[in-house]
């Protein structure tokens, strides 16, 4: 009786020291059921309550620079008082996040927004809550060529055709009065990785590239530079308040209805690791390399200022990615699903999503 009692005094002390407080209630309750109803009573505790039901959420994140805005997220892991448990997923292609979209098995997840769009027009009950990357893309190339006109007459590599970086630099390049095939060539031969190579062995000088994969080029290639930020351009093409809406945070709208606290501390949690990433890109690139995201920390902090991380909610971010996705359409329908998404794409919590 007496070795009970002490067992039952030490054992919320030692709970509370050891064990994450995620997983505390169930610890005491395994606990206790071993101490048996006679030591409990000596050790003085009440009889627990019936558990409360707890949700988990999964939210899935791309490998790569995708998620290296959520890495003060994913590492500290904070506590949401909504009731709702959140486990992190890194998967190594968007294939494979969207495969965990449709099955269910995550309901939050980091996207280019024209795949989000593309779901979302096959029927799949996703919405953008909130913008994170706005445009990573830029054309790198040696240091005499320093403009749009220099590009007439080259030969200019790129990746996937009719995918992100081939429209937008085509759409800007006949903005700037380069017709493809006339005023300039496009190759697409190479994936990122192998582009990426080429180019550091001199044997491609002209790259349309995302980052981190310009930091990589930029490191070790000496006489290359950045020739275009196709953000910039963009601004300049489709006015100021206009950006490349590139990568956005989607949920389903399943979760984003049932939960609107939880929904409302996530986005909060969410814009703090955001902003905390761009002020400290040394940080940031340390916790990436902690959570299997796969890019090498120098690489990490220099690309961070070239990724422009923002936050931005779904209202405030629906003109730009509305615009953003409009482009996408005239030059490559498939690419956002063959037409632009509806008013309920956008989801924010001042309003009631419609039925």
């Amino acid at each position: 009786m007496e070795h009970r009692a002490q067992l039952g005094r030490g054992l919320k002390l030692t709970i509370t020291r050891l064990v994450p407080p995620r997983f505390r209630a169930a610890c005491i309750l395994a606990a206790v059921a071993l101490v048996g109803p006679f030591g409990l009573h000596a050790a003085g505790l009440r009889e627990p309550a019936d558990p409360v039901e707890v949700r988990t959420v999964r939210v899935g994140v791309l490998r790569g620079p995708t998620g290296l805005g959520l890495a003060h997220m994913i590492e500290q892991e904070p506590d949401f008082a909504s009731g709702v448990a959140v486990e992190y997923v890194v998967a190594a292609s968007p294939d494979l996040l969207v495969a965990k979209i449709l099955s269910g098995e995550v309901e939050i997840a980091t996207l280019p927004t024209n795949l989000g769009a593309t779901l979302a027009a096959r029927g799949v009950e996703i919405g953008l809550v909130a913008m994170k990357m706005w445009g990573v893309l830029y054309v790198v190339g040696p240091e005499e060529v320093q403009r749009w006109d220099d590009l007439r007459g080259r030969r200019i590599f790129t990746i996937g055709r009719n995918a992100t970086p081939d429209v937008v630099f085509r759409y800007l390049a006949s903005e700037s009065g380069l017709t493809v095939d006339t005023e300039y060539d496009l190759d697409f031969r190479y994936d990122q990785i192998e582009l990426t190579q080429m180019m550091i062995a001199r044997r491609v000088e002209l790259a349309v590239l995302p980052e981190p994969f310009v930091t990589q080029v930029l490191m070790r290639t000496p006489g290359v530079h950045v020739v275009l930020d196709l953000q910039e351009q963009w601004r300049l093409a489709r006015g100021e308040e206009a950006a490349l809406a590139q990568t956005g945070l989607f949920m389903t709208h399943d979760l984003f209805g049932a939960e609107p606290a939880f929904v409302r501390e996530f986005l909060s949690e969410f814009r703090d690791s955001l902003e905390r990433t761009v002020a400290n890109p040394s940080a940031a690139a340390q916790k990436a390399a902690g959570i299997g995201l796969g890019l090498p920390v120098e690489i990490a902090e220099q690309a961070i200022p070239r990724l422009n991380i923002r936050y931005a909610d779904a209202n405030d971010a629906q003109a730009a990615v509305g615009d953003f996705l409009s482009v996408l359409l005239e030059f490559s329908p498939e690419s956002v699903g063959g037409r632009l998404p509806d008013d309920d794409f956008y989801m924010y919590l001042n309003r009631e999503r419609s039925e």
